[in-house]
This record gives C-alpha cells, structure tokens and sequence, in this order.
C-alpha cells in the first residue's frame, strides 16, 4: 500500500471481535421466535419480559452473589445502559469521577449532558482510591465510572482488594457507580464486579455487542434497588424500550450454550491476535490484555500520536490516537490504541500491523 490511492483501508482503530459465524447464530434465533405471534404476548414491558430478566439475572450471578430478577433490565446496549445510568441517576450537569484514560464515547456522552468529568490519577491496579476520596471531597463529584474488568484501552483487570477499597469509598462519599464490563467476557476469571461489593449505589453494564455481535444489540443492566421501579419508564423515554425480539433470540442463545461457546471461541482468538500484535511490533511498549483484541501502545519519544496516526492512514491503515482517551492529558498524546476484533482477514491483520511497524521505525 502507498499514499492514498484506491486502496480498502485496514480498521485497526474500532474493535467488535467477531468469528464470521455470529450472523449465522443470530439469523435462526430470530427466525425461530419471529414465527411466534406477537399478539401472545402476555406483557407490555420495554425492558425485557419476566422470562428474559431472569435468565439475565441467573447468567449474571455469582457463586458469592445472586442477582435479584428485579434488579436487572434489558436495553438497547452499552451505550443506552450508560445513558440509563446516568437519566436514572440525575446526574446531568454533575461531576463524575473517571480513570486517568477514560472510554472517549463515555466523555463524549458525559459531555452533551453539560457532565464535568474529573481524572483521578491511578497506577497499575486502576484508579488510587484516595484520588477517588479526593475528588469526592474537592470536586463534589457524585459519581465514578470504571472498567476494571480489561480495562478500555489498556487491558487491565483490577485485584480484588483495589475493588473492596473502591467499593468502601463508593459507599463513604454515597457515590453512584457505573460499571462497564464490556470486555469482561475475555477475562475467564476476572474478580466480582465491584458493583456486587455496592449494590445499593451501583449500574452494573454488560453488553453483548462484543461477546456476540453489534447486530444483537442489547446489554443487561442492574441498577440500585430503590431506583428499579421508575427504570422502565426511564428506558421507555429514552429509546422507546428494548427489541423483545432481540430479547427472545439473546435468551435462547443464552440457554442452548452459544454464548458460552462463542466466548470461550473469542477468548483463544483474542490469545492469539494478541500473540501476534507482540510478535509484529517488537521493540515498541504494549499494554493489553492476554486474550484481548485491542493494545495500548508508547509510542517512540518527541512522537505525537496524532501525527502517528495520520502516518498510518497514509498507508491505509486506521489506529486511534490516545488523545481520545486522555482526557485532555498532554501524556496521552504519546500513545495509540490498536484494535484487531474488526478485521477477520489474518492477512490484512498482519499486512496493517506491519505498515504500523515501519511507520514507527520511521519515527
């Protein structure tokens, strides 16, 4: 590939991971429950019915941790799950405490709602709970959003004892958790939640457009207790409520044990692309996760991620520029997310990998 003729341009920047065969899988769940009438319905909910909440409920509890039915609902994916939280919670024009990198879609929602996000600093286990007592005390803050479990974008999974810390502060300073597991599912033994550790003050996220596919779009949300019995109307208002179609499907891909493979499937490929973003980029700083599709990568000094990044689209390949992340942070500019879950073509994985490796020896 060189400058920018009329080449297909290689997506290391987004990150669904997918095998080729979760079309296949959604297509004959849906097929299967389209031929029911709809009209047998024997609820009006726009967040899941009865049967839907409790197998969410069951797939989500813990040996140390039962989720309560009537605590989990369903909605139109992560993002809605977010803008739930944050409806549910009132939390427009608040503050609210983040990681140091912080997931850019997150500040951008956090942003169209007048939000003022405040980084707390961290180290290798995630954010310092003494920042988070800090922001809490200083800044007023009123609530913390985290990805402890392979954490957006640098693969972290937070020990137990950083959670019960968190969970200790959270409840101190009566805080409002939002918790976004969207990449639990690559972690086969990550630690509980932290939002099992806080019940009371926690929006517990789990998506499916990762584990199984952006076109099943709908993710499982547990919310506070006191808060459960105004959520659906909050759901119903926000997005017109959740596809029960969708619903059905997820349920039985749930109950006949296709999630369960499919991740188990995700988990080995994700070992393996990982293995080979190590191999391809020899000599340069990487952070990620064992089984994860995305890295963070330092970039040589006196380089600029965004100069870096355009460096690479010349050669036809997409990465993103840790500016996103950083929070406004000057530190972040020296970094860049790379992601492989778009591209299934081993081939054209490897061929962007290698334009990212001469780009960075150039620089």
């Amino acid at each position: 590939m060189d400058g920018r003729n009329s080449f297909i341009v290689i997506d290391l920047q987004f990150n669904y991971p997918l095998l080729g065969t979760e079309a296949a899988l959604i297509a004959a769940a849906l097929r299967k429950h389209s031929a029911e009438p709809i009209a047998q319905q024997s609820e009006t909910t726009f967040a899941g019915t009865a049967k839907h909440r409790k197998v969410a409920a069951s797939y989500l509890s813990r040996q140390d941790f039962t989720v309560p039915a009537n605590r989990v609902l369903l909605c139109a994916g992560g993002h809605a799950g977010i803008a739930i939280a944050l409806a549910s919670a009132s939390l427009q024009d608040a503050a609210i405490a983040v990681d140091e990198l912080t997931y850019p879609h997150f500040r951008a929602m956090a942003a169209e709602r007048g939000i003022k996000l405040i980084a707390c600093a961290g180290d290798d286990d995630g954010i310092i709970p003494e920042a988070l007592a800090e922001a809490a005390k200083l800044h007023g803050v009123k609530a913390v959003y985290l990805m402890p479990t392979v954490h957006n974008p640098l693969g972290t999974v937070m020990s137990p004892a950083r959670r019960l810390a968190l969970a200790n502060i959270i409840r101190q300073h009566s805080l409002f958790l939002i918790e976004d597991d969207a990449y639990r599912f690559l972690e086969p033994d990550g630690p509980a939640p932290i939002s099992f550790l806080v019940p009371e003050l926690s929006f517990y996220i789990f998506s499916f457009s990762k584990p199984i596919s952006p076109e099943l779009r709908v993710a499982f949300l547990l919310i506070p207790e006191r808060l459960s019995a105004n959520a659906e109307n909050v759901i119903a208002q926000l997005n017109s409520g959740t596809s029960l179609l969708f619903g059905d499907a997820l349920t039985s891909l749930i109950l006949d044990g296709t999630v369960s493979r499919l991740i188990a499937e995700k988990q080995a490929l994700g070992r393996e692309r990982q293995a080979l973003i190590s191999s391809s980029l020899t000599g340069l700083n990487i952070r990620a996760h064992r089984n994860g599709f995305h890295c963070w990568i330092e970039l040589p000094q006196r380089t600029d991620a965004n100069t870096f990044c355009a460096a690479c689209e010349s050669k036809g390949v997409l990465i993103g520029s840790g500016a996103r992340y950083g929070n406004g942070g000057p530190a972040a500019l020296r970094y860049v997310r790379l992601a492989v879950g778009n591209e299934r073509s081993l081939d054209r994985i490897i061929e962007g990998l290698a334009a990212v490796k001469l780009v960075a020896s150039s620089a």
